[in-house]
């Protein structure tokens, strides 16, 4: 069971005898998102400004361990005293933290991946013109069966902003 088994029959690497069950974990909606975070601030007593609360959906755009990992450092790291809300200029930091100092597994296997087909990432980050999504595309059923870009009403898109950010 696991995203790798998956991305690796997608990818023609084995067999789709080896998996015995998988699970997609979709991203978090914003809602959810939401609603882990009130969660948390009802049972910490940490709040979070509800700005902070859209930019952490807005910047990784559900994306569970990566939403997860922000608000963790959010929390355990940066806004250690409680009686102070979680507020935008910490985020900002956080965000900062992520994209240039921060060894993150998540971040860095979508870098990983993306580095295997530079040039096209490259047109994806800086052409004005969009690419239709083909998943028979070697290039983009890699890219796709490991979460680097996606399928936005037919064209080819880099799902989380954070990633993009990262890449750039």
């Amino acid at each position: 069971v696991g995203v790798a088994n998956i991305s690796d029959v997608l990818t023609d690497k084995v067999s789709p005898f080896n998996i015995t069950d998988s699970m997609e974990i979709s991203y978090f909606t914003e809602d959810e998102v939401n609603n882990l975070i009130t969660q948390y601030e009802e049972e910490s007593g940490q709040i979070f400004d509800e700005e902070v609360k859209q930019k952490i959906y807005f910047n990784t755009a559900g994306q569970p361990g990566l939403t997860n990992a922000v608000c963790k450092e959010l929390v355990e790291k940066q806004c250690l005293d409680r009686s102070k809300p979680v507020d935008v200029y910490t985020f900002y930091k956080v965000i900062d933290y992520f994209s240039y100092k921060r060894i993150d597994k998540n971040i860095s296997n979508i870098v990983a991946k993306a580095k295997e087909y530079p040039q096209f990432i490259t047109e994806i980050l800086f052409n004005d013109v969009e690419k239709e999504f083909n998943i028979y595309d070697e290039k983009q059923k890699y890219l796709y069966a490991n979460g680097v870009i996606s399928d936005n009403k037919g064209m080819v898109d880099i799902p989380v902003p954070l990633y993009r950010k990262v890449l750039y």
